[in-house]
């Protein structure tokens, strides 16, 4: 997002990767750590939302937009998601710059392709319930994330992932759905 995390953040992690960089040093595996979830999930999420409100804090007119911007990339695209049992074809448009649906020399735009509106405010983010894996975080204009923290192998490394995904988008996403020719 363009904003430095705090030393009060690297403190909060600093203990945490230490210890698996440790346990990576043992060739430990994650299948016989104990308690990873208190351990390593849990502070390291809550070191990642304070952060986060931090900066939110310190930076609100951009910090939404910028981290939706980040999660999203630097280029507009389609999303095409196949439904085999339906026999349909989804395509949701992510025209977050307007580079989308524009008309050229040759051709002319069949159907316009709305700009999606970033999000300017943080609604409320914490983790999700039953859940000490994930956080979700909620902003205004109908966007909204899940992000699921793990470790994406079978040996301790010193490092963790987060999977992301979409909860919610603007409700001006034309989504079209198109059914398969028989």
């Amino acid at each position: 997002m363009g904003y430095p995390v705090s030393d009060e953040y690297w403190g909060k992690i600093k203990p945490i990767f230490d210890e698996l960089t440790e346990l990576k040093g043992m060739k430990a595996r994650w299948s016989g750590i104990d308690r990873k979830n208190e351990r390593f999930y849990v502070p390291s999420l809550n070191a990642f939302l304070d952060e986060l409100a931090r900066i939110y804090k310190a930076h609100s007119d951009d910090v939404p937009a910028k981290l939706m911007q980040y999660m999203l990339g630097r280029y507009d695209f389609y999303k095409v998601i196949t439904h085999t049992k339906d026999r349909t074809t989804e395509v949701k448009p992510f025209n977050i710059y307007g580079t989308l649906g524009k008309s050229t020399k040759n051709r002319k735009v069949l159907s316009k392709v709305s700009v999606l509106k970033m999000p300017t405010k943080i609604i409320s983010m914490g983790f999700k319930k039953n859940s000490d894996t994930t956080v979700e975080i909620y902003f205004d204009e109908g966007w909204a994330l899940s992000l699921r923290i793990h470790s994406a192998d079978t040996f301790v490394e010193s490092s963790l992932k987060f999977d992301i995904q979409l909860l919610g988008v603007p409700t001006n996403m034309g989504t079209r759905i198109e059914a398969w020719e028989m």
